[in-house]
């Protein structure tokens, strides 16, 4: 809900302005009324789900606002004058950066992966306007299950060969594992029900492998006296299934890495106020 994200946006940023993504809510539920999706959601669910998943970015309001009304150019009520008025000049520029890019299809295009890639980096004045689109991809493939058939797989090489590659080089590596999965359920479907059946099995074996792992690491943190935090998880089901590719093998038991550990350390900053590295540097050593 509208009041969920504003909480979560308050919590990162106590200064959010919190009116101006209220009038942006407003604005999109009269502009998407009578709009529904394939899967029966509304075009206003839609737009506020793609806002959701941008919140681990921790966004500015902009950024947000043009979420909401990233469908405009799709309804009745795009009057991109009036949102540069109401909600000013950069929301009109992210919203018609998207609607840009969203023309560029694979399969229309007849080009490669890269040039596509590349051509929309390019386009894409602003960042935030890459990280819309990725989350509008990401909402899609979550839904898929409601396309055609025979449209979805042409959907899902798309954003394996376009879009994971764009978060993977953004560094947005929790945008780009769930779409790598999520990608691989509708090309592979067989080989993602099969693994996801043994990870899963796998998993519920080696329960606490992550808490002890976790629990050993956060001991050797404390005993060096260095303040940082640890996150451990299972590695994504597509990855899990290139590593056994490459290997040429077929079973999970067959390959070592299916854990992922992250030590996050706080930033440092030197005398004249740049970021600096070398304590994640000692770490790495010890």
């Amino acid at each position: 809900t509208i009041d969920e994200i504003i909480h979560k946006a308050v919590e990162y940023k106590p200064d959010f302005d919190e009116q101006k993504l209220r009038q942006a809510y407003r604005f999109a539920q009269n502009a998407y009324e009578g709009m529904y999706r394939l899967s029966g959601d509304s075009y206003l669910s839609h737009a506020l789900a793609v806002t959701d998943i941008l919140m681990q970015l921790k966004p500015y309001e902009d950024t947000l606002v043009a979420a909401l009304l990233h469908e405009l150019p799709k309804t009745a009520n795009n009057d991109m004058e009036l949102i540069e008025k109401t909600f000013g000049a950069n929301v009109r520029l992210f919203i018609e950066g998207i609607h840009k890019i969203r023309n560029l299809r694979l399969r229309q295009t007849g080009t490669n992966p890269e040039v596509l890639r590349k051509l929309i980096m390019s386009m894409a004045k602003y960042l935030r306007v890459i990280l819309i689109r990725l989350a509008d991809v990401q909402h899609n493939m979550e839904t898929l299950d409601f396309i055609q058939s025979s449209k979805r797989k042409n959907i899902a090489k798309e954003t394996l060969d376009v879009y994971v590659p764009i978060a993977a080089r953004l560094g947005i590596y929790s945008m780009k594992t769930r779409l790598e999965d999520l990608a691989f359920k509708y090309l592979y479907s067989d080989q993602h029900a099969s693994l996801k059946y043994e990870l899963d099995e796998y998993a519920k074996r080696q329960e606490r492998i992550l808490e002890n792992v976790k629990a050993e690491l956060d001991m050797f943190l404390a005993s060096k006296n260095i303040e940082g935090r640890i996150d451990g998880r299972l590695k994504g089901l597509y990855s899990i299934y290139t590593k056994l590719k490459r290997k040429s093998r077929t079973m999970l038991r067959d390959i070592n890495d299916i854990f992922a550990f992250r030590l996050v350390l706080p930033t440092r900053f030197g005398q004249s106020g740049e970021e600096v590295s070398e304590h994640l540097y000692v770490l790495l050593g010890l």
